[in-house]
C-alpha cells in the first residue's frame, strides 16, 4: 500500500485547527466526488466513507479502504444524475 505523507483528512484538519482556504476545501470536495464517481462507475458503493480513509497527497485526496465496498445491481430505470 502506498504511504501518504500528509495522512488522512482527519489528521489534516487537526493540524490546521479546522481552518482551510476555500479553494483547498473545494479542491478536496472535487477529489472526494471524483473518487466516489470512479467507485460508482464500477458498480460499487463504499459503505464506510469517513475522514480516516480519505487520504491526502500533494493537496489531492483519494478514497481508500474500499474493502468494505459492495457491488450493487442498479435497475435500468434508475435515473442518472
Amino acid at each position: 500500500m502506498k504511504y501518504y505523507e500528509n495522512g488522512n483528512l482527519c489528521r489534516c484538519l487537526d493540524r490546521s485547527s479546522g481552518i482551510l482556504f476555500w479553494r483547498d476545501m473545494i479542491d478536496m470536495l472535487w477529489g472526494i466526488a471524483g473518487s466516489l464517481e470512479r467507485i460508482h462507475s464500477e458498480g460499487k458503493v463504499h459503505k464506510n466513507l469517513h475522514g480516516g480513509n480519505l487520504l491526502i497527497e500533494d493537496k489531492k485526496i483519494s478514497t481508500k479502504d474500499i474493502g468494505n465496498g459492495k457491488r450493487v445491481e442498479i435497475p435500468d430505470n434508475t435515473p442518472k444524475f
